[in-house]
């Protein structure tokens, strides 16, 4: 056992576990599944030169129109890796005609290759804290986690509740922070603020706006500090009536009650996605396909642990537990 009596200004050790689990499934069976996911997407290419085929596209001036659906690729010819699809009709600013090809501004996601998913699903690469146990607690005080918490918006002082969502549904507090830090913009967006929703005539949960206001009925500020519900097409207005339904009418709440959808959805459900890793790749692929990854984004773990890795550096004497996977 490791004592905790120090002097002032001392840092003591950490304890740590490694556990490593096997999969039975081969790297390469692993990568193949992973590619054959709808949608496997990275930010690696943001601003490289995109291009479509000039017969799918209506051409007037600079502006091109998509005639039927057709794929975005890194270069001009089919041989090009694919980054995305414009739908029929999608309207898109042409950035250089040309005979055959016209290159596109495309500011979006693009899709990943096998080589860019292949380093982030290798689990030797990258940072070990996307293999921290997630269902395993730093035990330190909230008084140590508000100074981890000190200039972070509406989640300064929140130590307590993210102990507390620690303790009542058994997720690691240095993840749980990291996570509300990376989904709220350090304390600052929107649905982390506070929005408000309230009943139209038919029941039905909407965003308060000025124009709605007076017509609605059971008006209340909601917190969402995980992005729960926050779906791409729609993430405000999904974020804050999911909050609603669930009764996040504090942060404190929303800290809590969003602890335990986590914990429910993918720590602790079937496949016990209980690390970083396992909640992006889901390695128990026995099954020959990749059920329930919490994002499309290929770094999204790793991402994650930037914020992990720098709260523990911050906290004496926290408790590290690994589970690296084996392929």
């Amino acid at each position: 056992m490791i004592s905790k009596e120090r002097r002032k200004g001392d840092r003591l050790p950490t304890i740590d576990k490694t556990d490593y689990t096997n999969y039975k499934i081969t790297f390469d069976q692993a990568l193949n599944i992973q590619m054959n996911r709808p949608t496997i997407a990275t930010d690696k290419y943001m601003n490289a030169p995109a291009y479509v085929s000039a017969n799918y596209l209506n051409v007037s001036g600079y502006r091109g129109k998509a005639k039927s659906n057709v794929n975005v690729r890194a270069g001009e010819g089919t041989n090009h890796h694919i980054f995305g699809q414009l739908n029929q009709g999608r309207t898109v600013t042409i950035v250089s005609k040309g005979i055959y090809w016209h290159e596109i501004k495309y500011d979006a996601w693009r899709e990943a290759t096998r080589e860019d998913v292949k380093e982030y699903l290798d689990p030797s690469n990258n940072s070990k804290f996307q293999h921290i146990r997630l269902d395993s607690s730093v035990d330190v005080s909230a008084k140590e986690l508000n100074n981890v918490l000190k200039g972070k918006g509406i989640l300064k002082k929140q130590g307590k509740a993210f102990n507390e969502a620690s303790k009542k549904h058994g997720i690691n507090e240095a993840y749980l922070i990291a996570h509300a830090l990376l989904e709220t913009g350090n304390g600052s967006s929107t649905l982390a603020k506070g929005v408000k929703v309230g009943k139209n005539k038919s029941g039905k949960l909407v965003r308060v706006t000025s124009s709605n206001r007076k017509i609605l009925s059971n008006i209340k500020t909601i917190y969402n500090m995980f992005g729960i519900g926050a779906v791409d097409s729609n993430p405000l207005n999904g974020g804050a009536i999911t909050a609603y339904e669930n009764g996040w009418f504090t942060p404190a709440a929303a800290i809590i009650g969003g602890a335990k959808w986590i914990g429910n959805d993918f720590i602790y459900n079937a496949h016990k996605q209980n690390t970083l890793y396992k909640m992006r790749w889901n390695p128990r692929m026995n099954e020959g396909y990749a059920y329930k990854q919490y994002a499309t984004d290929i770094a999204w773990a790793v991402k994650q642990t930037i914020m992990i890795e720098n709260i523990y550096n911050q906290l004496n004497n926290p408790t590290l537990h690994f589970d690296i996977p084996k392929y």
